[in-house]
């Protein structure tokens, strides 16, 4: 086992409060389990510019280019669901599929979650 890395309150990308994906691709590069910030979808992203968190599908991307096993999504908005959380899992899982990845993808539990 190479390592876990957990990563939170964070932006990728290039922008204002952001860490450029390269700089957190070569931290990744030597775990095997990611579990990462995904806040928001990427449709939401532009309209939280600056707020320090991510979208699943920025993590996803990382995850893919840093060849981690399995990818965890945590730290979601607080009015997410349980199944909002399972359902970016599974957007997760298709695209990672159609990328001929074998990278496992699952939605992190939430604190004081809303059924």
């Amino acid at each position: 086992m190479k390592g876990l890395r957990y990563s939170l309150d964070n932006r990728i990308g290039d922008g204002l409060f952001s860490v450029r994906s390269e700089e957190l691709k070569a931290d990744c590069h030597t775990a095997d389990i990611l579990i990462h910030d995904s806040h928001y979808r990427p449709e939401e992203i532009l309209e939280h510019r600056g707020w320090g968190h991510s979208d699943y599908r920025s993590a996803l991307d990382l995850a893919l280019k840093a060849n981690v096993e399995k990818l965890i999504l945590f730290h979601h908005a607080p009015e997410a669901r349980d199944g909002d959380v399972m359902e970016i899992a599974g957007l997760g899982e298709a695209f990672s599929k159609e990328e001929n990845s074998n990278l496992k993808i699952e939605g992190g539990a939430k604190e004081n979650s809303v059924p």
